[in-house]
């Protein structure tokens, strides 16, 4: 379950970073690499086992 989710906000995530860059809309790209670097710190703690 936690790979569906992991998986789907990561694609957002990409989304978000392309279509921000796109139309170059700098707060749309700025959230997009925020949640981005969010699910990767999460995935670090989660493979440490906090």
């Amino acid at each position: 379950m936690m790979i569906f989710l992991a998986l789907f906000t990561l694609i957002i995530d990409i989304l978000l970073i392309i279509d921000g860059s796109k139309h170059n809309i700098k707060w749309e790209r700025n959230l997009g690499i925020i949640l981005f670097g969010i699910l990767i710190f999460s995935n670090i703690l989660d493979f440490i086992g906090f």
